[in-house]
């Protein structure tokens, strides 16, 4: 049998693979802390930087932590406060866009997502993310089930666009059906 080059390179990089596997596996396990008996399954010992271990933190005295939902609202009540200071600054939009974003991903409120990318269209018209908007803006209306004002976004966006452009074949793919677009 004539061994084919790729054939064995192939063979070579799979052990080696295999091999730093075998080595990354016996590195972790050295480093796991041995049970005594009294240890139960699952419970880690929290070790400073000297080696030294330490005390569990109680249940009572660990911090909360907060769910991505409230940091979500954190953030969109920061990014309010920036457009705040300045409605027409040269950064509204792209806030703007990051606090639909964050109301549409993050917090799952379609309705409040498709109020900010209708104010960025709207306020903004010039802008660069104006086509991102109509685009987050008709999966908005989707998402809430409203089939018919996504159709209308995507015409709209149509007209706002030239014709063969990018953005205006996009939105034309979407009426057809497309789903996958880019």
């Amino acid at each position: 049998m004539i061994w084919d080059r790729s054939f064995v390179r192939d063979v070579v990089i799979a052990g080696s693979i295999s091999f730093c596997l075998i080595v990354i596996g016996i590195y972790r396990a050295a480093r796991r802390p041995a049970t005594d008996g009294k240890t139960s399954v699952g419970a880690q010992v929290r070790v400073d930087l000297d080696g030294k271990a330490q005390e569990p933190i109680p249940g009572a005295d660990r911090p909360s932590r907060k769910s991505l939902r409230q940091l979500a609202l954190e953030e969109i009540a920061r990014h309010e406060e920036v457009i705040a200071l300045d409605p027409e600054g040269t950064d509204t939009p792209a806030y703007t866009l990051a606090i639909a974003n964050l109301y549409s991903q993050k917090v799952g409120d379609h309705e409040s997502a498709a109020a900010y990318l209708e104010e960025l269209i709207a306020h903004f018209p010039e802008s660069d993310l104006v086509p991102q908007a109509f685009a987050k803006l008709a999966r908005c209306y989707e998402n809430l089930g409203m089939e018919t004002t996504a159709e209308a976004t995507y015409k709209r966006m149509m007209r706002s666009f030239p014709e063969h452009s990018n953005n205006w074949e996009y939105a034309r793919a979407k009426l057809r059906g497309v789903e996958n677009v880019y």
